[in-house]
């Protein structure tokens, strides 16, 4: 484990980094916060799924998906877990990476049946399947 303390304090830092729109760098000045909280406890998961969804924001796909799957190994709790695994799902499909994609996003929602964005991500990865019957099951459990 590393320094969880140290960690939470960039993390909180980032998070007040980020709603400063009154530094020009307040973005950048953020971004560099989640990732110092990452260092600095290389075990949070948390820190993990955000550095992930900053990367994903940002368009490097290949970073974001990384990070998650990170957070994933730092074993977050079943809330976090299917976060991660509905972002992460969504990326993979981003890039063709479908069976991977569905498989992820259907254990989300079995973590967390009230997760209404794995239900709309679920059946927009069934769509590309294509999967009308399924897409549209989890379209109307999204709604």
């Amino acid at each position: 484990m590393g320094d969880r303390r140290q960690a939470d304090e960039f993390y909180k830092a980032a998070i007040a980094a980020h709603g400063d729109a009154s530094n020009p760098d307040h973005l950048k000045l953020s971004y560099g916060l989640f990732g110092s909280a990452c260092m600095a406890d290389p075990t949070w998961p948390e820190a993990f799924y955000q550095a992930g969804n900053n990367n994903s924001d940002l368009g490097i796909l290949p970073a974001a998906i990384a990070c998650w799957r990170r957070a994933l190994e730092c074993e977050p709790d079943t809330q976090l877990r299917a976060r991660v695994l509905v972002n992460l799902a969504w990326r993979l499909g981003n890039l063709a990476r479908l069976d991977e994609a569905i498989e992820l996003c259907e254990e989300a929602v079995r973590l967390d049946s009230n997760l209404h964005l794995g239900w709309v991500n679920l059946s927009c990865l069934y769509q590309v399947a294509p999967r009308r019957d399924d897409m549209l099951r989890c379209a109307r459990l999204g709604y």
